[in-house]
């Protein structure tokens, strides 16, 4: 990986950290340790995750759905959820339907995507 893509990435996760902050009304920051141990890439103040969710951010122009399989990998059994972005557009959430709707999506696999307002009403229901 090249030291622009980190640095994009880095960027990412620090503005996505940010809008979750304000979003939600809980500081929340980028897990130095994630690039280098693998696991979620933002935490809130005093826990290992966000409102129980693992988040993994991916700050691309290509979306890849191997970035589901690395969601899930890292989520250890907690909900977890894909914060995209591409250049000059809004965050994009991708989570796994059952994590929405267990009643409707009994079994896991089948993906959903939501913007980010969305998400954070889901996250402080499940919370």
């Amino acid at each position: 990986m090249s030291k622009m893509s980190r640095t994009k990435g880095q960027t990412g996760e620090r503005e996505l950290a940010a809008l979750l902050s304000a979003e939600l009304g809980v500081e929340i920051h980028r897990k130095l340790s994630a690039s280098r141990d693998g696991g979620d890439d933002l935490a809130a103040d005093g826990a290992d995750d966000v409102l129980g969710w693992s988040i993994e951010c991916k700050r691309t122009e290509l979306f890849q759905s191997a970035f589901f399989a690395q969601a899930k990998r890292q989520a250890d059994g907690k909900p977890w959820a894909v914060f995209w972005r591409r250049s000059r557009q809004p965050w994009a959430v991708f989570v796994d339907a059952h994590y929405v709707n267990a009643e409707a999506f009994p079994m896991t696999g089948a993906v959903m995507q939501m913007d980010l307002p969305t998400w954070c009403q889901l996250a402080r229901e499940c919370a």
